[in-house]
């Protein structure tokens, strides 16, 4: 008789770790967002970039959650989206074949992990993704848009958030009131998520090494990024990073999704939704 096979386990895992990077509960809520993304990592195909980003927030979620080296995030790593050896003249459906194998082995990893929380947390698995406890007392349509000099992206960006029936709040069309930037920044920032554009608008490079330039995003938005990380977290503030932006360095688990073509706003949508706003994508489309 078959056997339905069983979801990949991580018997020999250290029942000791170091603390958590993140809580069990956001934990959770990034693992069940990944799961949720599977049918378009199918979609999407294995040369995508949805494909290396969807990768690299499991591996930053396992990594936050277990530690670095854990056997959860080692085995993770093990699973094979591409054949283990390469053969001239191999069809294409030989590589589609090896990638859709290896996102059903992690998709079922994923469904282990997430049961693996729940029950040494003794969560149960009705746990939903937590919220912010002040989001009541925030106007829950209120998106903040960070944004650098790449005004065209900001007025994309904000267009298509008042096309979901959201509230883009961008703090230089605000009224200055006689209050300094951080008074008035501080003033608007009760937002129920934020989406910082990550734009290449400065220059940059290290005293040890002049000669590598890289672009970067403005200083003012890192700041902000990182504000809105602390204050509403990581799965309410979304990073739209444009092609050759360098990636701030220190702040693990922040979702970036690429500002290219048209898959970021359907990426967006996805995390709107799962931060629990109620969002209708058929209006932006």
């Amino acid at each position: 008789m078959n056997r339905p096979k069983k979801p990949l386990s991580a018997p020999n895992a250290p029942t000791q770790r170091q603390t958590p990077a993140i809580s069990c509960e956001m934990a959770l809520s990034r693992l069940r967002r990944l799961l949720d993304q599977v049918p378009e990592l199918r979609s999407e195909g294995r040369n995508s970039p949805f494909s290396t980003t969807w990768r690299q927030n499991v591996e930053g979620t396992l990594h936050a959650f277990f530690g670095p080296d854990s056997l959860q995030l080692a085995q993770f790593r093990g699973i094979k989206f591409f054949p283990s050896s390469f053969v001239a003249g191999q069809p294409d459906s030989y590589f589609v074949k090896s990638f859709l194998n290896g996102v059903e082995t992690a998709e079922q990893y994923l469904k282990s992990r997430i049961e693996e929380i729940e029950e040494e947390e003794g969560l149960g698995s009705a746990l939903l993704p937590s919220k912010p406890e002040n989001l009541s007392a925030v106007d829950s349509r209120k998106v903040f848009v960070v944004h650098g000099h790449d005004h065209g992206s900001k007025e994309t960006v904000a267009r298509f958030l008042s096309k979901l029936d959201l509230v883009p709040i961008i703090l230089h069309e605000q009224p200055n009131q006689g209050r300094t930037i951080i008074e008035k920044f501080e003033d608007y920032a009760g937002v129920s998520c934020a989406v910082v554009i990550l734009s290449p608008d400065d220059i940059a490079s290290s005293k040890g090494d002049p000669d590598v330039k890289e672009d970067r995003a403005r200083q003012n938005v890192i700041f902000e990024l990182g504000f809105f990380v602390g204050t509403l977290g990581r799965d309410r503030t979304f990073a739209l990073l444009l092609e050759d932006v360098t990636k701030p360095s220190d702040i693990e688990g922040v979702l970036y999704i690429p500002f290219k073509g048209d898959s970021w706003r359907i990426h967006l949508v996805r995390e709107l939704k799962a931060a629990g706003l109620d969002v209708d994508a058929n209006k932006a489309f």
